[in-house]
């Protein structure tokens, strides 16, 4: 099952996109795509990483489906 993965500030330094196309088994949910990142991106398991799909922030119990879109939001310091 394809998503489309939106990075943002740290997380997007980190993979060095701010956006990629992600394959993840059919029965995926927020916590699955997590671990599949941690084990890609080891450097992203550090950060406090809020999760919204489709626009709405959620749980990482959430199941995932052909074509949601998964935005990965660390938290956003500056002044």
């Amino acid at each position: 099952m394809k998503i489309q993965l939106l990075l943002f500030a740290q997380a997007r330094e980190i993979v060095g996109e701010n956006q990629i196309e992600f394959q993840l088994t059919n029965e995926a949910d927020v916590n699955g795509l997590l671990r599949e990142l941690y084990n890609m991106f080891p450097d992203l398991s550090g950060l406090e990483i809020k999760v919204a799909v489709n626009g709405e922030y959620t749980e990482n119990t959430r199941k995932l489906h052909v074509g949601d879109e998964v935005a990965i939001i660390p938290p956003i310091s500056g002044g």
